[in-house]
Formats: structure tokens, sequence, C-alpha cells
């Protein structure tokens, strides 16, 4: 018996979303393809709402799945970021890591507009063809 998510469902739809506070950090490999978009953040609603790219307060957005380990098995998160996080993977990416092979890192530092993030690749970690192997069974989370 297999359940679609609902991210739109409920108390605890947050949970697939990847949250860090100042000073945490995650471990984890991208997978599937990018969702691009811009948003603004709504007060009353207290979340981004997706506006056209033509909107001069949208910010540039976007989502990815994110394996990470949880005990002895993998869950997929949602990542969802703006620029400064997507210009660094964007960036690797051209220097020709593997993406979908690379276990990166992402580290939070600061709070709220005083926020910065780092990506970097962890050291000695690359996803092997067995573990890969597991990611490709695993079900992607729906990115709209």
């Amino acid at each position: 018996m297999k359940f679609d998510q609902d991210p739109e469902a409920g108390s605890g739809g947050d949970s697939m979303f990847v949250k860090l506070k100042d000073g945490e950090s995650i471990e984890g490999t991208l997978a599937g393809e990018v969702r691009t978009f811009y948003a603004v953040f709504d007060e009353t609603k207290r979340k981004s709402v997706e506006v056209p790219k033509s909107d001069a307060n949208g910010k540039f957005r976007f989502k990815i799945n994110l394996i990470v380990q949880k005990g002895d098995g993998y869950v997929v998160k949602i990542l969802e970021q703006g620029a400064q996080i997507y210009k660094q993977f964007k960036e690797m990416s051209s220097e020709g890591y593997n993406m979908e092979r690379t276990v990166v890192k992402i580290k939070r530092k600061g709070e709220k507009l005083e926020t910065e993030y780092f990506v970097m690749a962890v050291p000695n970690k690359i996803v092997s063809d067995e573990t890969f192997a597991l990611f490709k069974e695993l079900d992607l989370n729906k990115l709209d």
C-alpha cells in the first residue's frame, strides 16, 4: 500500500522541508530537476507566494529534492532557497561536480536579514553506485 505525500495537507506538512536555524547544517545529495520561480512574502499568510517574474517585488527562489540520511536509511526533503545557494550550486556544477553524486553540506549562519548560507562538497563523500541505485528507488517530492 502506498500513499502519495500532499504538502498542502494539515499540520506537519513542513517536515518535508529543510529548515535550518542559526549555526545548523545539513548534509545531503541533490535529486531530480530544479524548479525555479519568483515569490514575495505574504505577511497575512506568513509564507511565500509565487508571483510572475515581472513582479518588481518578486525574489528568485528554487526548490529541489535533497536526499538525507536518517538512521540506516534515507529520506527525501525539499530544499527551498534563493539566489545565494542557487549560485553556489551552479558554480559547483560548472566546476565539474556531479551534483547527483556529490554529498553537499549546507550551513546557515545568522538570523533574519543577516543570514548567510554556505554550500560545500563534503570531503571524501561521493555517492557510491550501490547507494545511487537506492536513491533511484526513492519517491521524490512534487515541487509545484
